[in-house]
């Protein structure tokens, strides 16, 4: 899941390391972003407008469904606020694999990652900046406050989101963090 007024376009970099793995990645366009209709992500005023946007997760499980793709083989990721909404759709598909967490705030848009975060009991991969100061202290108050499995912590020096991956060290990076999470 992309993060705020983004779209699937920016796990581009991140679709193509992971397919030189071997893993595929369904990025699509939430309500309101993107290329998708509807109202735009502007509009979106409360925290149940933002929600909302688990219906597009649940969209995107039923059609990897219908694809043969079983829940226990996802890793379900997000970025920003992607992050935050992906921690509130594993509760809804409690099969997955694991999570892949980039740059999660403690809230944003009216998305909070606790008490959630605590009830996720599949290994969850928290990645983020130095530099980005509220992720960082928001995703070191996650390691705390989830459950069982303990998330793994990866940090890098800057970048937000999947903007984590730009440049030479950005990309080295993203290498690593999928290391960890298709180990």
């Amino acid at each position: 899941m992309h993060g705020l007024g983004a779209g699937r376009g920016e796990w581009q970099k991140f679709s193509g390391a992971a397919a030189s793995h071997g893993a595929g990645v369904l990025a699509f366009d939430a309500r309101g972003h993107g290329e998708s209709g509807g109202g735009r992500y502007q509009d979106f005023k409360t925290a149940k407008a933002w929600a909302a946007i688990l219906q597009d997760f649940d969209a995107a499980f039923v059609w990897l469904a219908a694809k043969g793709v079983s829940e226990n083989r996802i890793i379900l990721g997000g970025a920003s606020v992607g992050a935050n909404l992906a921690v509130h759709a594993a509760l809804k598909h409690p099969r997955i694999r694991s999570l892949l967490l980039l740059s999660p705030g403690k809230v944003y848009a009216g998305i909070s990652l606790e008490p959630a975060l605590h009830h996720v009991s599949r290994p969850i991969f928290i990645a983020t900046a130095r530099a980005d100061q509220y992720s960082y202290a928001s995703a070191g108050a996650a390691v705390v406050m989830a459950g069982d499995p303990k998330p793994v912590f990866m940090e890098t020096l800057q970048g937000h989101g999947v903007g984590m991956f730009d440049g030479e060290e950005g990309f080295a990076f993203l290498l690593t963090v999928l290391a960890a999470v298709l180990e």
